[in-house]
């Protein structure tokens, strides 16, 4: 009975929103893809429409395109077709956007999942949210999710495929990412990336010699017609992004809104059961028409993931922390007694204590540090933190549940009271950026998020003591977006004298510090080379801590926010004659040049790659 008294209670919510739009003018909606009305994401369009029919009846009119490329445009035009409004609703692999949206190389890397559990359960969760609001501030669109487009093996006209080196020469048409593109580049190939539409006429005219997509996909467009070899490499897992014409989805009632929405999530939860079985007959379609179907060993399988480790490297690798002394720093662990306030050397060595005489505290110059987070209730350091977010967990706060963030927050901005420490810049406003767990590692899609959040609320100086042998593009991308926003961006140089200056302070749009000792020394193991810019204080730094405590720690870590602190006193200066483009207020490449011109010289004279330019000087700077 519960049961029926359900049904009459939607069919009567059905009949009030129908009531509620006007049927003589009906919203169109256009939806639209690029495959047969057979696969299964058209199907997943039509179990859309049809939700949103039987909710709305004829205040909806709903058309479907199924196979843009049966009109002789390419299947890349419905992103435009959406984004223009031509079409109200498409989908479209993510890789066709990464030009625009970076943020999406990361969803491209080869072996990012464990299965299809872990990899649904991304894109439902924090990483399809997070791709989604990237997607939504770059381009014209309200997304609703993501069909599976599944994983991707590898079909060919030469020749089995079971090691890295069998690919060798081969020309395989790609996805355009640029993930895609190395990926097969380490693996021996020659990358084509295009199209599916030109795809198709090259695998046909054996323009190419291999191609790489689900089995559902390769029967689909009749590529086993051509291709002999097919391997289960289950590469890469790819999603379809469900794009909706921003301005028609604005425009709508909250209710038509919301239904989509809903319909939105269960097509997915059924297109992702019928790409499974559509997955297994298209197997079975191919092994039918006499292809060879190789299932690769766990050592064929082997051989693959470390010919493709240099990518993970390359791609979304691991930033840890630039600290020495991390066992004692237990000792500041929260249960420090507050002592009197005492004037770190190296504060006192950079002169910025003679910079507050003259009236200039930093006062209020935003300061956003990318770290482990703050220690949000730490006497020295709570008045002057203005905000926060948490990158790995934005449902969390950024207080620090390692003390490594913390300790850089005191020497950048303690607070000038009577007990204590007292950093470069003691009324700056703090701004926790948790983007490193209580390990000190972070991934660097979380370290982007975090530049990006700085951008958004108009941070003027970013701090990132932390660093990896990566030369990640997406990383260096959003650098080069907070350096365009304004934003002066210090980091640590690295702590290894053996190994080059690590990434991002290696970025030119960085301040790459190195680290000197009291006597003005360069601390034995600093990273050193031509990307250093400025040396400052590194070893046996006293700072701030996690809970109340403080702690004597050691590192390049400890250097960067020296400089960054004295970026933000200059920051409160006027520009004067470094002003290039008579704008009348600081750039980065302004306030760098500054620095560099007001140091102390060590070392040799001028640059060198101990010191870079030499001992930042507050004072100096701030004159």
């Amino acid at each position: 009975m519960g049961k029926w008294r359900r049904s009459l209670a939607d069919v009567a919510g059905a009949d009030k929103k129908r009531r509620a739009f006007n049927v003589s003018n009906p919203i169109q909606i256009r939806m639209g893809g690029y495959g047969p009305p057979t696969t299964t994401h058209s199907r997943g369009l039509k179990m859309i429409g049809d939700r949103l029919e039987a909710e709305f009846g004829k205040a909806v009119d709903i058309k479907y395109i199924w196979n843009v490329m049966d009109l002789g445009y390419r299947g890349d035009d419905v992103l435009w077709m959406a984004e223009h409004g031509i079409l109200t609703l498409a989908y479209q692999s993510t890789s066709y956007l990464t030009g625009r949206v970076p943020e999406l190389e990361f969803a491209d890397l080869p072996f990012l999942f464990d299965g299809l559990e872990q990899a649904r359960a991304a894109m439902d969760g924090k990483l399809g949210r997070y791709l989604s609001r990237k997607i939504e501030e770059r381009i014209g669109y309200r997304m609703i999710g993501y069909f599976e487009n599944g994983y991707r093996h590898v079909s060919n006209r030469l020749r089995p495929v079971r090691k890295p080196g069998d690919m060798a020469g081969m020309r395989i048409r790609l996805l355009p990412s640029k993930i895609h593109c190395r990926t097969f580049e380490l693996l021996g190939a020659v990358p084509v990336p295009c199209d599916l539409k030109e795809a198709l006429e090259m695998i046909a005219s054996s323009a190419v010699d291999a191609q790489e997509n689900p089995f559902a996909n390769t029967v689909a467009y009749g590529v086993q017609k051509l291709h002999r070899y097919h391997t289960v490499t289950s590469h890469c897992y790819l999603s379809r992004g469900l794009y909706v014409n921003r301005t028609a989805f604005d425009g709508w009632p909250a209710e038509l809104q919301a239904s989509m929405q809903r319909a939105a999530r269960n097509a997915i939860a059924a297109q992702r059961e019928l790409a499974v079985q559509e997955e297994e007959i298209a197997r079975k379609a191919i092994e039918n028409a006499g292809c060879e179907v190789v299932d690769l060993t766990r050592e064929e399988r082997d051989a693959k993931d470390e010919a493709l480790g240099k990518l993970r490297v390359e791609t979304d690798a691991i930033a840890t922390i630039q600290v020495r002394d991390v066992r004692d720093a237990a000792k500041g662990n929260g249960n420090a007694t507050i002592q009197a306030q005492t004037l770190p050397w190296g504060i006192d060595k950079i002169d910025a204590e003679q910079v507050w005489l003259t009236g200039n505290t930093a006062e209020p110059i935003k300061v956003g540090i990318i770290d482990t987070g703050i220690s949000l209730k730490h006497p020295d350091l709570a008045n002057n933190i203005k905000g926060g977010y948490n990158a790995i967990t934005n449902r969390k706060g950024a207080n620090d549940d390692n003390g490594h963030g913390s300790h850089v927050a005191g020497i950048i901005a303690a607070l000038n009271n009577s007990s204590g420490v007292v950093g470069v810049a003691p009324k700056a406003d703090l701004y926790a950026i948790k983007a490193l767990n209580a390990a000190g590692s972070g991934y660097i899609s979380d370290i982007v998020e975090g530049i990006d959040w700085a951008i958004s609320r108009n941070i003027k100086v970013i701090n990132m003591s932390f660093g990896c042998a990566c030369d990640v593009q997406f990383m260096h991308d959003a650098v080069i977006r907070a350096k365009n926003a304004g934003i002066v961006i210090v980091a640590a140089a690295g702590n290894s004298a053996t190994d080059p200056v690590i990434y991002p302070a290696a970025y030119p749009e960085v301040i790459a510090v190195s680290a000197t000792d009291s006597s003005d020394a360069l601390a034995s193991w600093s990273a050193r080379g031509p990307e250093v810019d400025l040396s400052a204080p590194g070893v046996g730094v006293y700072s701030t801590y996690k809970g109340k405590g403080y702690a004597t720690l050691s590192g390049t870590s400890m250097a960067s926010p020296h400089v960054a602190g004295a970026a933000a006193l200059v920051l409160n200066t006027p520009v004067g004659n470094y002003d290039e483009n008579n704008n009348s207020k600081w750039d980065p490449p302004e306030l760098t040049a500054k620095l560099k011109g007001s140091v102390t010289d060590l070392g040799t004279f001028g640059f060198d790659n101990l010191f870079g330019f030499g001992l930042v000087n507050a004072f100096l700077a701030s004159q």
